[in-house]
């Protein structure tokens, strides 16, 4: 996805920074690509005004994924009431 698409439909990297909850200064790194991590982000957030290719619906499938499990791994157990 290009930059200037996702500028194209949030109106200024500002609001895409906002929208993604980053710094403008790393929306400003970007230079001409959004990266991968955050096509789907902005794809949902444009609600259809922008697309994703099969390939970034996998990787954000997978950065997804690895989140859950170090969450889950850095979670502490819970203990639930009534059982052994």
């Amino acid at each position: 996805m290009k930059l200037e698409d996702a500028v194209a439909v949030f109106k200024t990297k500002a609001a895409i920074a906002d929208a993604l909850h980053i710094r403008p200064q790393n929306v400003a790194k970007w230079r001409d690509t959004v990266p991968a991590g955050h096509r789907v982000q902005l794809v949902l957030l444009a609600e259809g005004k922008l697309k994703a290719s099969p390939e970034d619906i996998a990787t954000w499938r997978e950065q997804r994924s690895k989140l859950a499990q170090a969450i889950r791994l850095a979670a502490p157990p819970v203990e639930i009431e009534g059982k052994e």
